[in-house]
């Protein structure tokens, strides 16, 4: 009876040993599993990451893209209206760009300032008045440049001058 008791006590000791491995093994791999999900947890940050940083790039390409058409379909407006226009010389070595003829969808006939249209913009010239030498005078609005169209000619004498001979449109 001392052997079957022995024999129990140790079985009981063996079955106690088996479940306390048991019980290690099974936090061995708790430990293992967690360790595992912290790396996937890991990789899968680090490929978020990556998907945001490549979403801002598209994003940023898919603006400058928008841009680039935006200014090419600007461009291209540009160059049509362009066609509407042809540089004149209006005398006096004064340069403006004229609508042509046939070309006025519905608009006045106009002048352009020519250096605003070497620019791309299209500035018509405002018209002030005639100077003393019959030429027609215009400002550029947005450049504020003056325009004397014409060949200059001599102003016209007055009967009454003045003292000293002078004339009266040099008095003005």
């Amino acid at each position: 009876m001392v052997e079957a008791t022995a024999i129990g006590s140790a079985l009981t000791s063996i079955k106690a040993a088996y479940e306390i491995t048991k019980g290690l093994i099974g936090i061995r791999d708790a430990v293992v599993v967690q360790s595992k999900v912290t790396e996937l947890l890991g990789q899968i940050a680090s490929a978020q990451e990556s998907t945001l940083r490549s979403q801002e790039r598209e994003s940023a390409l898919t603006r400058q893209v928008y841009e680039l058409e935006k200014q090419m379909a600007e461009f291209k407006a540009w160059e049509a209206e362009k066609q509407r226009y042809q540089l004149t010389d209006f005398g006096g070595g004064t340069f403006a760009y004229l609508l042509k003829s046939g070309m006025e969808s519905g608009e006045p006939s106009h002048r352009l300032c020519a250096g605003c249209f070497q620019k791309g913009e299209k500035s018509i010239l405002q018209f002030r008045g005639q100077n003393a030498y019959s030429q027609d005078t215009y400002t550029c609005p947005s450049c504020k440049t003056d325009f004397r169209f014409g060949v200059q000619r001599d102003p016209p004498s007055h009967a009454n001058s003045g003292p000293g001979g002078k004339n009266a449109w040099m008095t003005r």
